[in-house]
C-alpha cells in the first residue's frame, strides 16, 4: 500500500533538482519543459503501480479500520505523529493523503504547465518544450489508463482471491485464460480442485473455497484461496501423460533454486480444451 510511493518520490525529486538548477542560472533562454519530457519514462514507471493499487488500498483501509481495532489504532497514532512532524498535513484523513499523487499528476501538474505556457509567446524558447511537457504527461496518463483497461479482468480476478500476495497487485498483469484441475496427493496442495490462472508473465494457482456465512449473510466476494505463484521463466516444460484409460495428467515442471518441482494435475475437461490451455501456456 505504501511501497509504491518511493519511486514516485524519487522521480519528483529529480524533477525538482533539475528545475532548481535551471532557476539558479535563469536567463531569457532558459526552459523547463524538457525536464518533464526527459522524465516521462520514469514517471510512467513510477506511477503505474500506484494507479493499479490505489483502489484496492483505499478499500483495504476502509475494511480494516472498521474490523481491525489494532490496525485502526496504528493508523491514528501514525497520522498524529506525522501531523506533529509536518503541520501542512492539517487534519486530512489518510484516504485523502493517498489520493494526493493522483490529483497532482492528473490535474494540478498539467494545469500548472498549461498556465505557464499561456505566459509565454511562440517566440519564447520554452513555448514548444512546455507544449511537449503537457503532451508527455498526457501520454503517460494514457499509457497507464490503457494498461489498467487491459488488466481490468485481472483486477476483477484478484478481488476473488483470498490471501493474495501484495506484490502481485503492484504490477499490471494481463489475464490470458484459466482452467480447473484436480490436484493429486503428490502436490503441496494435496487433493483439491485448483484453478490455474495464466497471465502474460506468471501462472497463479488458487483453490476453490465455499462462500462463508456470517449472521445469515453469505460472503461471496472471495471464491478462491491463493496457493502458489510462479513466474513463467521458471517453467521448464509441460507435458500430458496417460495414467489409465480414463485418467490423464498435466505435468508442469517448475525450476526451483534447489530442486525442480513437478505439479501433477488431473484433467477435468476434454482433450481439445486441455490442449488449447497447454498451447497458450507454451506460447506465453
Amino acid at each position: 500500500m505504501f511501497g509504491v510511493f518511493g519511486p514516485m518520490r524519487k522521480a519528483h525529486d529529480r524533477i525538482v533538482q533539475k528545475m532548481g538548477e535551471v532557476l539558479d542560472t535563469w536567463s531569457d533562454q532558459s526552459a523547463i519543459g524538457d525536464i518533464f519530457v526527459d522524465e516521462e519514462a520514469s514517471l510512467t514507471e513510477a506511477y503505474s503501480p500506484y494507479f493499479h493499487t490505489l483502489e484496492a488500498s483505499l478499500q483495504y483501509i476502509k475494511e480494516n479500520r472498521k474490523h481491525n481495532a489494532k490496525f485502526n489504532a496504528f493508523i491514528i497514532v501514525r497520522l498524529f505523529m506525522e501531523r506533529e512532524r509536518d503541520r501542512s498535513l492539517g487534519k486530512q484523513k489518510l484516504e485523502y493523503l493517498l489520493n494526493i499523487p493522483f490529483q497532482q499528476i492528473t490535474s494540478r501538474i498539467p494545469a500548472a504547465l498549461k498556465e505557464v505556457r499561456k505566459l509565454t509567446t511562440t517566440i519564447d524558447p520554452d513555448h514548444e518544450p512546455l507544449g511537449n511537457a503537457i503532451a508527455a504527461v498526457d501520454r503517460m496518463l494514457a499509457t497507464i489508463n490503457e494498461s489498467k483497461r487491459m488488466c481490468a479482468e485481472s483486477e476483477t480476478i484478484y478481488k476473488k482471491i483470498q490471501n493474495l500476495p501484495s506484490h502481485l497487485l503492484k504490477s499490471p498483469k494481463q489475464f490470458v485464460c484459466g482452467m480447473q484441475f484436480l490436484s493429486n496427493g503428490s502436490n503441496p496442495w494435496a487433493f483439491a480442485i485448483v484453478e490455474l490462472l495464466l497471465f502474460k508473465d506468471c501462472l497463479l494457482v488458487a483453490k476453490k473455497i465455499d462462500p462463508t456465512a456470517t449472521c445469515g449473510i453469505r460472503k461471496v466476494n472471495r471464491t478462491l484461496k491463493f496457493l502458489e505463484y510462479c513466474h513463467l521463466v521458471r517453467i521448464r516444460g509441460a507435458r500430458i501423460i496417460q495414467n489409465s484409460d480414463d485418467e490423464r495428467m498435466l505435468v508442469i515442471v517448475v525450476r526451483n533454486p534447489t530442486k525442480d518441482a513437478e505439479w501433477y494435475l488431473q484433467m477435468m475437461y476434454s482433450d481439445d480444451v486441455i490442449n488449447e490451455f497447454v498451447m497458450k501456456l507454451v506460447e506465453e
